[in-house]
Protein backbone atom coordinates (compact mmCIF):
# COMPACT_ATOMS: atom_id res chain seq x y z
CA UNK A 1 0.00 0.00 0.00
CA UNK A 2 1.35 3.43 -0.97
CA UNK A 3 0.61 6.88 0.41
CA UNK A 4 1.39 10.11 -1.43
CA UNK A 5 2.90 13.36 -0.18
CA UNK A 6 1.26 16.16 -2.13
CA UNK A 7 1.44 19.95 -1.87
CA UNK A 8 -1.98 20.11 -0.19
CA UNK A 9 -1.18 17.55 2.52
CA UNK A 10 -0.34 20.09 5.22
CA UNK A 11 -1.45 23.64 5.95
CA UNK A 12 1.68 25.77 6.35
CA UNK A 13 -0.14 28.48 8.29
CA UNK A 14 -1.50 26.01 10.83
CA UNK A 15 1.92 24.40 11.12
CA UNK A 16 3.50 27.80 11.78
CA UNK A 17 0.94 28.54 14.46
CA UNK A 18 1.32 25.10 16.06
CA UNK A 19 5.11 25.41 16.35
CA UNK A 20 5.05 29.14 17.23
CA UNK A 21 6.68 30.44 14.06
CA UNK A 22 6.26 34.05 12.97
CA UNK A 23 4.50 34.87 9.71
CA UNK A 24 7.89 35.71 8.21
CA UNK A 25 8.80 32.01 8.39
CA UNK A 26 5.91 30.86 6.18
CA UNK A 27 7.89 31.18 2.96
CA UNK A 28 10.71 28.99 4.33
CA UNK A 29 8.26 26.40 5.67
CA UNK A 30 6.52 26.18 2.30
CA UNK A 31 9.85 25.92 0.48
CA UNK A 32 10.98 23.05 2.74
CA UNK A 33 7.71 21.21 2.31
CA UNK A 34 7.91 21.67 -1.47
CA UNK A 35 11.35 20.04 -1.46
CA UNK A 36 10.00 17.12 0.57
CA UNK A 37 7.21 16.63 -1.98
CA UNK A 38 9.79 16.47 -4.75
CA UNK A 39 12.23 14.09 -3.06
CA UNK A 40 9.78 11.90 -1.08
CA UNK A 41 6.61 11.76 -3.20
CA UNK A 42 5.52 8.28 -2.09
CA UNK A 43 5.50 6.41 1.21
CA UNK A 44 5.33 2.62 1.25
CA UNK A 45 3.21 1.11 4.01
CA UNK A 46 4.46 -2.32 4.99
CA UNK A 47 1.71 -4.44 6.52
CA UNK A 48 0.82 -7.95 7.54
CA UNK A 49 -2.24 -9.44 9.21
CA UNK A 50 -1.24 -10.89 12.57
CA UNK A 51 -3.37 -13.00 14.93
CA UNK A 52 -3.01 -13.27 18.68
CA UNK A 53 -2.23 -16.92 18.11
CA UNK A 54 0.83 -15.91 16.05
CA UNK A 55 1.91 -13.12 18.38
CA UNK A 56 0.82 -13.60 21.98
CA UNK A 57 1.36 -9.98 23.07
CA UNK A 58 -1.22 -8.67 20.59
CA UNK A 59 -3.94 -6.97 22.70
CA UNK A 60 -6.75 -7.98 20.28
CA UNK A 61 -7.62 -11.21 18.45
CA UNK A 62 -6.29 -9.95 15.11
CA UNK A 63 -4.78 -6.75 13.72
CA UNK A 64 -2.69 -5.35 10.90
CA UNK A 65 0.96 -4.86 11.77
CA UNK A 66 2.00 -1.70 9.89
CA UNK A 67 5.23 0.23 9.44
CA UNK A 68 6.03 3.35 7.43
CA UNK A 69 8.86 5.84 7.18
CA UNK A 70 9.77 9.10 5.49
CA UNK A 71 13.07 7.45 4.65
CA UNK A 72 16.79 8.09 4.96
CA UNK A 73 16.72 11.19 2.74
CA UNK A 74 15.05 13.13 5.55
CA UNK A 75 17.64 11.93 8.08
CA UNK A 76 20.51 12.84 5.73
CA UNK A 77 19.02 16.27 5.05
CA UNK A 78 18.61 17.07 8.72
CA UNK A 79 22.06 15.70 9.56
CA UNK A 80 23.59 17.94 6.88
CA UNK A 81 21.90 21.00 8.38
CA UNK A 82 23.08 20.08 11.88
CA UNK A 83 26.66 19.52 10.72
CA UNK A 84 26.65 22.92 9.04
CA UNK A 85 25.01 24.52 12.09
CA UNK A 86 21.80 25.34 10.23
CA UNK A 87 19.90 24.68 13.44
CA UNK A 88 16.83 26.69 12.48
CA UNK A 89 16.39 24.78 9.24
CA UNK A 90 17.05 21.45 10.95
CA UNK A 91 14.35 22.10 13.55
CA UNK A 92 11.91 23.38 10.94
CA UNK A 93 12.46 20.25 8.86
CA UNK A 94 11.72 18.17 11.96
CA UNK A 95 8.44 20.06 12.45
CA UNK A 96 7.48 19.61 8.79
CA UNK A 97 8.34 15.89 8.93
CA UNK A 98 6.24 15.31 12.04
CA UNK A 99 3.29 17.14 10.51
CA UNK A 100 3.53 15.09 7.32
CA UNK A 101 3.50 11.87 9.33
CA UNK A 102 0.51 13.08 11.32
CA UNK A 103 -1.48 13.92 8.20
CA UNK A 104 -0.62 10.60 6.57
CA UNK A 105 -2.65 8.72 9.20
CA UNK A 106 -5.94 9.96 7.78
CA UNK A 107 -4.79 9.08 4.26
CA UNK A 108 -3.72 5.64 5.46
CA UNK A 109 -7.14 4.98 6.99
CA UNK A 110 -8.94 5.91 3.78
CA UNK A 111 -6.58 3.97 1.51
CA UNK A 112 -6.80 0.88 3.70
CA UNK A 113 -10.59 0.99 3.50
CA UNK A 114 -10.48 1.30 -0.30
CA UNK A 115 -8.08 -1.63 -0.68
CA UNK A 116 -9.56 -4.01 1.88
CA UNK A 117 -13.18 -3.01 2.53
CA UNK A 118 -12.35 -2.79 6.24
CA UNK A 119 -11.76 0.24 8.45
CA UNK A 120 -9.02 1.13 10.91
CA UNK A 121 -10.71 1.32 14.30
CA UNK A 122 -7.79 1.90 16.63
CA UNK A 123 -4.03 2.14 16.70
CA UNK A 124 -2.02 0.07 19.18
CA UNK A 125 1.43 1.64 19.39
CA UNK A 126 4.53 -0.22 20.42
CA UNK A 127 5.63 1.03 23.82
CA UNK A 128 2.19 0.90 25.40
CA UNK A 129 1.01 -2.65 26.13
CA UNK A 130 3.71 -4.10 23.88
CA UNK A 131 7.27 -3.33 25.12
CA UNK A 132 9.58 -1.30 22.89
CA UNK A 133 12.08 -4.15 23.10
CA UNK A 134 9.72 -6.13 20.88
CA UNK A 135 10.36 -3.78 17.94
CA UNK A 136 13.11 -5.86 16.22
CA UNK A 137 10.94 -8.98 16.44
CA UNK A 138 7.94 -7.17 14.95
CA UNK A 139 9.94 -5.68 12.10
CA UNK A 140 11.19 -9.17 11.28
CA UNK A 141 7.59 -10.20 10.65
CA UNK A 142 7.30 -7.69 7.80
CA UNK A 143 8.69 -8.24 4.31
CA UNK A 144 10.90 -5.14 4.26
CA UNK A 145 14.44 -3.97 4.99
CA UNK A 146 13.93 -0.20 4.91
CA UNK A 147 13.12 0.22 8.61
CA UNK A 148 15.38 -1.16 11.34
CA UNK A 149 15.47 -1.01 15.11
CA UNK A 150 18.02 -1.43 17.86
CA UNK A 151 17.41 -3.57 20.94
CA UNK A 152 15.73 -0.64 22.71
CA UNK A 153 13.14 -0.02 20.01
CA UNK A 154 14.76 3.06 18.48
CA UNK A 155 13.87 3.17 14.79
CA UNK A 156 15.94 4.11 11.76
CA UNK A 157 15.16 6.09 9.68
CA UNK A 158 14.21 8.46 12.49
CA UNK A 159 10.85 9.57 11.08
CA UNK A 160 9.34 6.09 11.17
CA UNK A 161 6.50 4.43 13.02
CA UNK A 162 5.39 0.86 13.72
CA UNK A 163 1.99 -0.04 15.14
CA UNK A 164 -0.88 -2.51 15.11
CA UNK A 165 -4.07 -1.32 13.45
CA UNK A 166 -7.21 -2.86 14.90
CA UNK A 167 -9.78 -3.03 12.09
CA UNK A 168 -13.54 -3.34 11.76
CA UNK A 169 -16.22 -3.83 9.10
CA UNK A 170 -18.27 -0.98 10.59
CA UNK A 171 -17.56 2.36 8.90
CA UNK A 172 -19.03 4.34 11.80
CA UNK A 173 -16.24 2.97 14.03
CA UNK A 174 -13.48 4.18 11.71
CA UNK A 175 -10.67 6.20 13.29
CA UNK A 176 -10.40 9.65 11.73
CA UNK A 177 -6.64 9.70 12.15
CA UNK A 178 -6.50 13.08 13.88
CA UNK A 179 -8.40 13.41 17.13
CA UNK A 180 -9.21 17.11 16.88
CA UNK A 181 -11.03 16.49 13.58
CA UNK A 182 -13.14 13.66 15.01
CA UNK A 183 -16.68 14.02 16.36
CA UNK A 184 -16.77 10.58 18.02
CA UNK A 185 -16.95 11.53 21.70
CA UNK A 186 -17.11 7.85 22.71
CA UNK A 187 -14.01 6.88 20.75
CA UNK A 188 -11.77 4.61 22.88
CA UNK A 189 -8.67 6.37 21.53
CA UNK A 190 -9.41 9.58 23.40
CA UNK A 191 -11.34 11.13 26.23
CA UNK A 192 -14.40 13.20 25.36
CA UNK A 193 -12.94 15.99 27.51
CA UNK A 194 -9.59 17.37 26.49
CA UNK A 195 -8.47 14.51 24.23
CA UNK A 196 -6.41 12.75 26.90
CA UNK A 197 -4.36 10.60 24.58
CA UNK A 198 -2.40 7.50 25.46
CA UNK A 199 1.41 7.62 25.35
CA UNK A 200 1.60 6.34 21.77
CA UNK A 201 -0.89 8.89 20.49
CA UNK A 202 0.89 11.69 22.34
CA UNK A 203 4.16 10.80 20.61
CA UNK A 204 2.56 10.71 17.18
CA UNK A 205 0.50 13.86 17.68
CA UNK A 206 3.45 15.72 19.24
CA UNK A 207 1.59 16.43 22.49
Amino acid sequence: MQLTITEDLIDSRKLAEKYHYEKESLEQIEALFHEVCIHVPFIEVYRKTISQEEYGLLPVDQAELMALTLGTKMDDWQEYDLEHENLTTAYMLDCVSNEILLMLYRQLNRQYAIETGRYVKRYHFIGEKIPLEEMPRLLALLDQTEITSNAYGVLLPKISVVFFAETTTQQEEECQGICQFCARAACPNKSSQGFHLTYGYQKIFNN
